[in-house]
């Protein structure tokens, strides 16, 4: 799939079955490390292996998680594109999907700022639906005055 749609380099070049390679192997590692200061019984370091792989773990899901959300805003944005959209629809599509996966990601790794993060969208949001709103009813009531006028009459008769 990623290499019939043209994006199996990544979105920054990096190849997908190195980074899973990677991880895979790190993975691997600490899995064996933990088990082996379990083994020797060194408590400390075993605490502390512990604690990286709960880290680790955090960390690649923040990753995948990301990672996904860049593909499907990348794909999205490049069917909005085939569709003829105007190119400020994609755009803005795109950096939208990222911005919940890099909120998505940042709340796995245990990121505690998430709320102003979040209040910022709702914000941005409210102020898009104010201006639409607002630049409707003006152009109704600049634009449609004949019309609105000629509807009042006929319901007064």
């Amino acid at each position: 799939f990623m290499e019939k749609r043209g994006y199996e380099k990544g979105l920054i070049g990096i190849d997908l079955s190195s980074l899973l390679r990677e991880i895979v192997r790190w993975w691997v590692f600490l899995v064996f490390f933990v088990q082996a200061t379990t083994v020797l019984g060194f408590q400390q370091l075993e605490k502390f292996s512990h604690f990286l792989v709960e880290i680790y773990n955090r960390l690649v899901a923040a990753v995948v998680y990301f990672t996904i959300g860049a593909f499907a805003a990348t794909y999205i944005s490049d069917k909005i594109r085939e569709y003829g959209a105007h190119p400020l629809v994609a755009v803005a599509t795109r950096v939208v999907v990222l911005y919940v996966a890099a909120i998505s990601s940042l709340a796995v790794i245990g990121f505690t700022g998430i709320y102003l993060l979040n209040k910022v969208i709702e914000y941005i949001a409210m102020g898009l639906a104010a201006a639409i709103a607002l630049g409707l009813g003006l152009a109704v009531g600049f634009g449609g005055q004949d019309i609105v006028k000629e509807l009042w009459q006929e319901r007064k008769k």
